[in-house]
């Protein structure tokens, strides 16, 4: 059966949100409380947080790591947040480094469920669209103002005070993205 997924990114004219850290233990500060931290901003449980890469090289202390939030908006569309870690912690104990890169995507799936639900079925289709220009693209519209630019904001906020870095300015992420704050 067919269906059709209509992707808006959260951040409209970069991919990525970046958080530069370098400190003592750049590892341990960040890397012990994102899961925590992703999880409280989205507001979901566990099973909708998950780390798809983890690589540590104790030889030069370099790591990576990613991470995602899956978070179920309604039954069409779901939010996932990538978060990309990768630095430097020294053996040593010298200063090491972190750069977080962070952003997401909006994802809509019309169809596919059953054969009534099939987007090859011209009457769905038709349906969908009216549904879709009449109801949920004001919807959709709001999860991007809400769980993206507010929520973004607000985890960028929360790695920034972790890591004692003074947050930058402004009311949301598209106003600081036009005025090239970010």
């Amino acid at each position: 059966m067919t269906s059709v997924t209509y992707e808006d990114d959260c951040l409209p004219n970069k991919i990525y949100l970046n958080i530069h850290y370098t400190g003592k233990g750049a590892f341990i500060a960040v890397y012990d409380r994102m899961k925590e931290t992703m999880k409280k901003v989205w507001e979901v449980e566990s099973k909708d947080w998950w780390e798809r890469l983890f690589r540590y090289d104790t030889p030069d202390g370099s790591f990576q790591a990613t991470m995602f939030v899956d978070k179920t908006l309604d039954r069409f569309s779901k939010l996932v947040i990538e978060v990309q870690m990768q630095g430097l912690q020294p053996l040593d104990g010298s200063d090491g480094f972190v750069d977080i890169n962070f952003g997401g995507v909006i994802k809509t799936t019309f169809g596919g469920n059953s054969v009534i639900e099939n987007f090859d079925n011209p009457i769905y289709r038709l349906t969908v669209r009216l549904y879709r220009l009449w109801f949920y693209d004001k919807q959709r519209r709001s999860y991007l103002k809400i769980w993206c630019d507010k929520k973004l904001l607000e985890f960028k906020r929360t790695v920034q005070e972790i890591l004692n870095i003074r947050p930058d300015q402004g009311e949301s992420l598209l106003e600081q993205q036009e005025a090239n704050l970010i």
